[in-house]
């Protein structure tokens, strides 16, 4: 049995309220990116069991998520609404699931993760 486990504490991060779907990712300010993080020590792991490899969704821990979200340009053309629509895809995951098409396509895109890899 394999073991995967992916963090996704980026696409959770638009989650939190008061901070508007429009708000590009790469426009967030230090408070707004700690607030957002914070939110992170209440998602739950989604564990799937494809074809007996294990892959666990899980949560970034704050200090990771914070440096994460402080390394996204500006030009990065996804928004919270987007890190809120893919939240909900990663919630109902399954072994199918192709994170970078669909609604998490955005928070994939080249001129987000380019500078957080």
């Amino acid at each position: 049995m394999y073991k995967v486990i992916v963090p996704f504490g980026l696409l959770l991060l638009g989650t939190a309220c008061g901070i508007s779907d429009s708000v590009g990712l790469g426009e967030l300010s230090e408070s707004q990116q700690t607030k957002l993080c914070e939110e992170l020590s209440d998602f739950e792991t989604v564990t799937l069991d494809c074809e007996g490899i294990t892959i666990e969704l899980e949560p970034t821990p704050v200090s990771e998520c914070e440096t994460a979200y402080a390394a996204i340009p500006e030009s990065c053309t996804a928004n919270v609404g987007d890190a809120r629509a893919c939240i909900e895809a990663v919630k109902s995951a399954t072994c199918d699931t192709d994170f970078t098409t669909g609604p998490c396509a955005a928070i994939f895109d080249a001129s987000c993760v380019a500078a957080a890899e």
